[in-house]
């Protein structure tokens, strides 16, 4: 029987944290643990500690993952649509693509404050940018502050979370999802404007 092919560092660092976002899609957190993911992915514990040197860690890493992946499908070219609501359901269609297909990983460790406790530096920064980000477009086509900006681009990222976490879950379909996901989103946004009209109007 030939041996299979030995992984590189990086190759072996995406397996681990591929297996873990799946094992937190299906699971959950609690569910999860180092030798239960070293099973998964068919190594000892011991190689998943060369990699990651505790738990928190590999939700660390599976966090930066899922912002990489949110970035590589076209997060930031979306939210730099000339229109804010079309930045903004642009945006949460991406988003419900990914949870649609991955599960909510990312919202489930975002609102962990175990999780979020120990987030690193560069993961905090990239939740931080991302947020920074949305809450701009968010108050340029709306006209609200700063603080409730923030509350806007939160509400709005819960619309595409649900979405597509009844996909993943098989609630809906992904047609049914995604409509569902561009309706509230665009009446959500529009909602957002003190009067419920364009941002300026009388």
């Amino acid at each position: 029987m030939r041996a299979r092919p030995r992984l590189s560092s990086d190759d072996r660092r995406e397996h681990i944290l591929a297996a873990a976002t799946g094992m937190l899609a299906t699971s959950g957190v609690t569910d999860i643990s180092m030798e239960r993911l070293a099973r998964q992915c068919g190594v000892s514990k011991a190689l998943i500690y060369v990699h990651f040197p505790k738990f928190s860690a590999v939700l660390d890493g599976v966090v930066q993952r899922e912002f990489e992946s949110l970035e590589a499908s076209g997060l930031a070219l979306a939210l730099s649509s000339a229109e804010p609501a079309l930045a903004a359901t642009t945006s949460a269609h991406i988003y419900f693509q990914r949870v649609s297909m991955q599960g909510s990983v990312l919202h489930m460790l975002l609102i962990n404050p175990s999780a979020t406790s120990q987030f690193s530096n560069t993961t905090r920064a990239m939740r931080n940018s991302l947020l920074r980000r949305m809450a701009a477009r968010v108050r340029e086509g709306t006209g609200l502050s700063l603080h409730h900006s923030v509350t806007g681009a939160v509400l709005l990222t819960s619309i595409p979370e649900r979405a597509g976490r009844m996909v993943f879950e098989k609630q809906v379909d992904m047609e049914i999802g995604a409509q569902l996901c561009e309706l509230l989103t665009t009446t959500t946004f529009h909602a957002l404007v003190p009067g419920g009209g364009e941002p300026g109007d009388p």
